[in-house]
């Protein structure tokens, strides 16, 4: 009777302790979604379901049992599996003895893979730092697509120069197109480069009217049937208009740089010196508003001016300017 009792209470003691056991060797969570810290899931974590991480980064030393997606986030893979594909999006990806089922991507980041590590699906790096997984078995593709950055670089710092890239690129389109302008109508461009600068504070709230009545004017025409026929027009005279006032203050900075160092330019000359200065402006967020306020006073000259054909005369100390 005695033994009975004893097994007895040796199988109520086993079913207590087995789950308790179990369940500190193995710590199941559901779903991740991460914003602005790291996220590290450990060696004896399970997450069932995605993992999706944005500004900061992810480790991954357990299982994933999902998708693993890094925005703005390096993902790390150490001694872990993923399941579901591993991307991420300026970001990096680093494999260290990792087992990935599916696909591994990074898209403006870069992806690395050191031995012992698997990938059943493909390895995948667009931009960024490229691709190095020569150590890793990989059953799919090895796709590297304009790898050029060094590695370690972060997704802001891939973000920062994809966005100088495109200011480069405008600013250059706006020079070729600029001197067209100036060589079909060059004395327009350069009556309003030369008074560009005169009675600033009106010329600024005609732009400032100008851009607050072409968006007035869209919220009408959208409202009326034949009105949103005349919409697509609307944007390119509004472009038109932006061009000519940024290519007239870009002439006039130049020319006043050149007058500051007793220098006579050519307009094609100040206007790429001009070009320079709006580039140097426009990459920088507290830049761009001053570039703002430049457009506005020359959209507001090329208006008063009816593009350079008519000027007004202007006073100064009570006689009137006759040139």
């Amino acid at each position: 009777m005695n033994r009975k009792r004893m097994t007895f209470m040796i199988i109520i003691v086993l079913f207590l302790v087995l789950p308790v056991t179990a369940s500190a060797t193995t710590q199941l969570r559901g779903q991740i979604v991460q914003f602005g810290n790291p996220v590290v899931v450990e060696q004896d974590e399970v997450i069932q379901g995605d993992l999706v991480s944005f500004f900061g980064a992810a480790t991954i030393q357990g299982r994933v049992e999902g998708d693993v997606v890094g925005i703005f986030s390096p993902i790390n893979v150490t001694g872990g599996e993923v399941t579901g594909d591993t991307v991420a999006i300026f970001g990096p990806v680093s494999l260290e003895q990792a087992v990935l089922n599916r696909d591994a991507i990074s898209i403006f980041g870069g992806l690395s893979a050191g031995s012992g590590t698997t990938i059943d699906g493909s390895a995948i790096a667009v931009m960024g730092s490229g691709l190095d997984v020569r150590e890793a078995a990989i059953a799919g593709d090895r796709i590297d697509v304009a790898g050029f950055l060094p590695g370690n670089i972060s997704g802001f710092t891939v973000l920062g120069l994809l966005f100088a890239a495109l200011m480069v690129i405008k600013h250059v389109t706006a020079f070729v197109v600029g001197v067209l302008a100036i060589v079909i109508f060059p004395d327009r461009f350069e009556r309003m480069a030369d008074h560009a600068f005169e009675d600033i504070g009106r010329k600024t709230m005609i732009g400032l009217l100008v851009n607050l009545g072409v968006f007035v004017l869209i919220v009408i025409l959208a409202v009326t049937v034949v009105g949103a026929m005349l919409i697509p027009l609307v944007f390119p005279a509004f472009m038109l208009l932006e061009f000519a006032g940024n290519t007239t203050m870009k002439m006039a900075f130049g020319r006043k740089i050149a007058g500051g160092m007793g220098q006579k330019w050519g307009s094609i000359l100040e206007l790429f010196i001009g070009t320079l200065l709006f580039l140097l402006l426009d990459i920088t967020i507290v830049g761009k508003l001053f570039t703002f306020i430049f457009k506005l006073i020359g959209m507001g000259m090329v208006v008063e001016s009816r593009l350079g054909d008519q000027l007004p005369r202007q006073t100064q100390g009570g006689l009137t300017n006759e040139s």
